[in-house]
């Protein structure tokens, strides 16, 4: 299934530059569908969502990322990112 998860990141990732927003976030909500515990899924979608101005549900998604994998090397920056939207949300 990982090579499932990363193909699904790049694909929705190549949709966020073409400017699809939506069908980017679609396709990353039906990778984690089926593979809800893929940390890269969860980052990628709450920076789709942060480019898209939806930082509620950005935060959610990077707030999922670190609980997923806290010792990710992006981990602190993240999850203060995620603070950052939620605030900003509210």
């Amino acid at each position: 299934m990982p090579q499932a998860v990363g193909s699904r990141a790049w694909l929705a990732e190549a949709q966020a530059r073409q400017g699809q927003a939506d069908a980017a976030a679609a396709t990353l909500r039906e990778g984690l569908r089926l593979s809800p515990d893929a940390p890269v899924l969860h980052r990628a979608l709450g920076s789709v969502l942060e480019r898209a101005d939806q930082p509620r549900e950005a935060a959610e998604a990077y707030r999922k990322y670190v609980e997923l994998a806290p010792n990710a090397p992006d981990a602190a920056e993240i999850r203060a990112r995620a603070q950052r939207l939620a605030a900003q949300g509210q």
